[in-house]
């Protein structure tokens, strides 16, 4: 995946984390950041939440996680 331009601001480098990681599977990085702040379940780029991108990629457990925020 290739980080949009959009997303180079404290809040979007979160916003991103958490999208490579749901994608990714890495619910430990997914729980660091969801513990943070857990509002960063909701956020997406393009009205594409987290939870998409781990629907996507299969990873049950990262979806899971992100709907349990």
């Amino acid at each position: 995946m290739i980080k949009p331009d959009e997303l180079n601001t404290p809040r979007g480098e979160n916003t991103w984390r958490v999208i490579k990681a749901a994608s990714d599977g890495d619910t430990a990085t997914l729980r660091q950041l969801l513990d943070i702040d857990p509002s960063l379940s909701q956020e997406g780029y393009w009205y594409t939440p987290p939870i998409h991108f781990a629907v996507r990629e299969g990873h049950a457990e990262a979806v899971k996680l992100l709907l349990a925020e």
